[in-house]
């Protein structure tokens, strides 16, 4: 019989990426989630599709069961699983960790899209009491853009490409098609720089300009031209970071961009354009690679027009604009940056 795999999180994340690449590993996989809805409508359906766009292959995920959160049978299956699996987002960690009281130590792979996400995930586990010596938790990476159109169906929309990059911790249970890495923080960081930080500073950006979808923003030109600069001093810190090159950094990005612009995933700007007050403090995706470019002694001058923009497209979208710049700029904590946007604004 095939090994089984429990995994939390039945969003566009986890149906459109994790669960299809633990069922291309040979997983029985069983899905959890805590919209009753759902999990009835893939129970009846015992599982559900995912659309290709860059193919338009149809491919049907098939489930060996699904639970709801708090079902007393989840428990069952817990105790079976190889590996247990998670793309909850951090804020809902600490759910999870709280249903493996009472289940034997195995390997969690918390595939979300936060760093060093073993030792949060270790931490929730403290909190809800559970001693974490013993499981294996290794820090994950993933990677593919992907949108559900729940409730309106259960389908799917992503693309052939994705990615599920794993930390290697020995004992840890790493499905086949997840790939695993001896220096994840450099595959994180690339992928934070060139995913999530563009994507975001385009969300924003699109927002304020009227967009609906990401794709939008993403194929833009004005956009792509406002947060040029920005991006090239972030390629710049992954280069004395992680030791990438330009060519393979300019190439990666240049991929990121043309998935992002796939017309035919339409997933919501406001998904994404989301929490931006956390996004700007100093220790966060916009402004930290610009406090280590500073600590190397590089100028940062070329990033603060686009930093500009940002503020004020985001702080353009609230009901007092000048309260939400001064918010930003209070959050940023960086004196040269914020005197530099003080400025500016």
């Amino acid at each position: 019989m095939k090994p089984l795999a429990v995994h939390f999180g039945a969003g566009a994340l986890g149906r459109g990426l994790v669960i299809p690449f633990l069922c291309q590993s040979g997983y029985r996989v069983v899905a959890v989630d805590n919209d009753r809805a759902l999990i009835d409508s893939l129970r009846q359906h015992g599982g559900y599709d995912i659309l290709l766009t860059d193919t338009s292959e149809i491919q049907h995920i098939a489930l060996a069961d699904v639970a709801y959160a708090r079902d007393e049978r989840l428990d069952d299956w817990l105790k079976q699983a190889s590996v247990i699996t998670t793309s909850v987002r951090k804020e809902n960690l600490h759910h999870v960790a709280a249903r493996l009281k009472g289940i034997a130590p195995s390997s969690v792979i918390c595939c979300e899209n936060i760093e060093y996400s073993g030792d949060f995930f270790a931490a929730q586990m403290v909190q809800a009491g559970i001693n974490p010596q013993g499981w294996h938790l290794p820090d994950c990476m993933v990677d593919r853009i992907c949108a559900a159109r729940w409730p309106d169906s259960l389908r799917v929309e992503t693309e052939s490409w994705g990615s599920v990059c794993v930390q290697a911790l020995a004992g840890a249970v790493v499905p086949d098609k997840f790939e695993t890495t001896p220096h994840i923080e450099h595959r994180f960081q690339e992928k934070r720089i060139l995913v999530n930080t563009y994507a975001d500073g385009i969300a924003f950006l699109g927002a304020a300009a009227g967009f609906h979808y990401l794709f939008e923003a993403a194929a833009d030109e004005r956009i792509n031209a406002a947060i040029s600069d920005y991006m090239q001093l972030m390629k710049r810190g992954l280069q004395l970071e992680c030791g990438l090159d330009d060519a393979y950094l300019e190439r990666m990005a240049q991929m990121h961009r043309r998935h992002l612009s796939n017309g035919a995933i339409k997933r919501d700007l406001a998904s994404v354009a989301r929490n931006f007050l956390e996004k700007i403090r100093p220790t966060e995706r916009f402004i930290y690679p610009l406090i280590q470019l500073q600590q190397r002694g590089i100028n940062i001058d070329a990033a603060i027009p686009f930093l500009n923009q940002l503020i004020t497209s985001w702080a353009s979208q609230q009901p007092d604009s000048a309260q939400a710049c001064a918010q930003a700029l209070k959050n940023i904590d960086n004196a040269e940056i914020v005197s530099k946007l003080g400025n500016a604004l």
